[in-house]
């Protein structure tokens, strides 16, 4: 079983005991049911040991090929995706990252003041907390593997994803990404103008 902390509440997935139950049900080794579904052995090996989740496709090709609902098949993981979904909105390290980017706009006015261009150091120091953490976000993004969840969640609402529509979502969350990025790079700008203003 692959555990999830998700605000202190440990919660478990089962889909990596199906794959490996029904796995043996049928008398098919790693290496077999790897060729049926066209991935690698080591890709079977870390569904089954919770080192990675199945994405759609390949739960459904699994679906068919063990010959049971994909209801059965996730058996409560699909609440456990949501409650990481929602998790990823509140993210602890999302709100380092935006603090940390705020405060260093805002300390440049005042630290240039006081300290001269050696005021500089507080602003950059700043500034790489919240690269680290907003590092650790797409790492921790990776490891729950959000997109494939948000695919699983779709599907279970009857919305299936087609490539058009996974496209389509690439292209939105890249849209989205700049408009973000220009909104807080004139934020940003604000808050450094106000930081020497201040100092004024």
């Amino acid at each position: 079983m692959r555990y999830i902390n998700i605000e202190r509440e440990v919660v478990t997935t089962n889909i990596h005991n199906q794959i490996k139950l029904n796995r043996e049900r049928l008398g098919l080794t790693q290496d077999e049911l790897a060729s049926k579904l066209y991935v690698s052995r080591q890709t079977i090996s870390n569904w089954e040991t919770a080192h990675s989740y199945p994405d759609l496709e390949n739960l459904l090709r699994l679906s068919v090929l063990f010959d049971v609902s994909l209801d059965d098949l996730l058996k409560g993981d699909v609440a456990v995706m949501k409650h990481e979904l929602n998790y990823a909105r509140t993210n602890k390290w999302a709100w380092l990252m935006t603090v940390m980017l705020g405060l260093s706009a805002l300390s440049i006015g005042p630290s240039v003041k006081f300290w001269g261009w050696w005021g500089l150091v507080l602003p950059v120091l700043l500034i790489n907390i919240s690269l680290y953490a907003g590092i650790k976000i797409e790492r921790w993004k990776g490891q729950h593997q959000l997109k494939t969840y948000s695919e699983i969640v779709a599907f279970e609402k009857n919305k299936v994803i087609d490539e058009n529509e996974r496209l389509r979502n690439t292209i939105k969350d890249q849209v989205v990404l700049v408009v973000t990025m220009l909104l807080f790079m004139i934020g940003a700008g604000g808050l450094a103008l106000l930081g020497f203003w201040l100092v004024k």
